[in-house]
């Protein structure tokens, strides 16, 4: 309920939740607490509203985006406050060279009818720990041998995001050992 909102601001959005129970598990990791799910489906209306004025995506978002002084509040009464994505959003449109690239995905969908590309930035506005907020926190012990080995021990868990992998391929340590 949190998250359906995604990062946009909605006047008069209202939100209820209901929990059902069911006699079959699980079949997948219990990541998101159902976020993710509820930002998805906000950004599958953003693009149905895109699609139907014939409008790029981004452009739908950005003209949606929470306010930073006004136009900021969520559907559950929190204040965005110091909301950076405008200047985020400007930036990464720029660096990742997504007009060009997005013209380039037109014009290859025009000329092919059967295999297509897509294109989109999508933001994201999701907190850690939801509510919880003693539980925003984390820590590492990070032993440095004299050998030059590390290891690293972390309360994190792999379920898939590549956790391990980021850790693996952080970049060298320069260090003077004694």
């Amino acid at each position: 309920m949190l998250h359906a909102d995604g990062s946009y601001y909605i006047s008069n959005m209202h939100v209820t939740g209901k929990a059902y129970k069911t006699n079959l598990p699980s079949n997948t990791a219990f990541r998101g607490f159902g976020g993710p799910q509820g930002a998805a489906a906000m950004e599958s209306v953003i693009d149905r509203i895109a699609r139907f004025l014939k409008k790029d995506g981004a452009d739908v978002r950005k003209i949606n985006f929470y306010g930073i002084d006004k136009d900021n509040i969520t559907h559950y009464g929190q204040v965005v406050e110091l909301n950076r994505l405008h200047t985020m959003y400007d930036q990464l449109i720029v660096s990742s060279e997504y007009r060009k690239r997005r013209k380039e995905v037109d014009e290859f969908n025009n000329k092919n009818e059967f295999y297509k590309k897509g294109i989109a930035l999508t933001p994201v506005k999701f907190g850690i720990s939801f509510t919880t907020s003693f539980l925003n926190q984390a820590g590492a012990l990070v032993n440095i041998y004299k050998d030059g080995t590390v290891l690293v021990n972390h309360g994190g868990t792999e379920m898939g995001q590549g956790l391990n992998t980021k850790f693996c391929r952080s970049q060298p340590l320069n260090l003077a050992l004694a």
